[in-house]
């Protein structure tokens, strides 16, 4: 395999701050969805509330993976230069092991999850979704990674080993199901300036071949890009 077989599809929508979102969201203050895409095999979303210059937003990373699609092992979110993550790291909240987040399975999507894990910090720059609630990292469980790369955007990386089923043997779900990913407010910085900036979202399956991470022969995994243009406004009233 010399290449990801990369899926050339790139969405740049305008950001909107609407009632509904902020009903998704269940709160009191305006939210904003601000990365947004859909392919054939995926639907990606992440959210954000206070959006505003210097806000520290809520962060809510959601993907639908429809019946029998390849299952996702990683997402790359970045965020541009002048957003900032806390000096602390995924210490932000506490010590590690701190719950910060927490991550969801809803089997129907019918915005129900039937499985809630927490995320819990492990360093300043290591996250984990604690599947066995025993407050120590297994190879299997999902890891967060933030981290800041040559351009200076800011990277969250997402990793899913096997899919989230603990077998690679496996590698296309029998059932639809969204996964959502929520970092509570205090990590990300929003910028001090009130202008559009651009977020990327890059979402990558698993190999077909491993049921895991790209194994460099064979069918290739799927990447799936999506982009999207947020508005950091002084005003967070609903806008249309």
């Amino acid at each position: 395999m010399n290449s990801i077989n990369t899926i050339k599809t790139i969405f740049i929508i305008v950001m909107v701050i609407s009632t509904s979102a902020c009903v998704f969201l269940g709160g009191n203050e305006s939210a904003t969805e601000f990365v947004v895409g859909k392919s054939d095999s995926l639907e990606v979303e992440v959210i954000s509330e206070h959006d505003h210059p210097g806000g520290t937003p809520q962060f809510i990373g959601t993907a639908y993976i429809p019946v029998n699609a390849l299952q996702t092992f990683s997402a790359e979110i970045l965020f541009p230069p002048e957003y900032m993550f806390d000096i602390n790291g995924f210490l932000y909240a506490g010590p590690a092991g701190t719950t910060i987040g927490n991550y969801t399975i809803d089997i129907n999507d019918d915005g129900s999850p039937e499985l809630t894990f927490p995320v819990k910090s492990e360093s300043m720059f290591f996250a984990w979704v604690d599947f066995n609630n025993n407050h120590v990292k297994e190879f299997s469980e999902p890891e967060i990674f933030q981290s800041q790369n040559i351009n200076n955007e800011k990277t969250l990386n997402i990793t899913i080993p096997d899919g989230g089923d603990n077998d690679p043997s496996i590698n296309h779900g029998d059932v639809g199901f969204r996964m959502k990913t929520t970092i509570n407010a205090g990590l990300l910085i929003n910028p001090n300036t009130a202008q559009n900036h651009i977020i990327t979202a890059i979402v990558q399956s698993v190999d077909p071949d491993t049921g895991g991470p790209n194994n460099g022969s064979g069918d290739d995994p799927t990447e799936t890009i999506f982009a999207k243009e947020l508005l950091i406004d002084l005003i967070f009233e609903n806008q249309f």
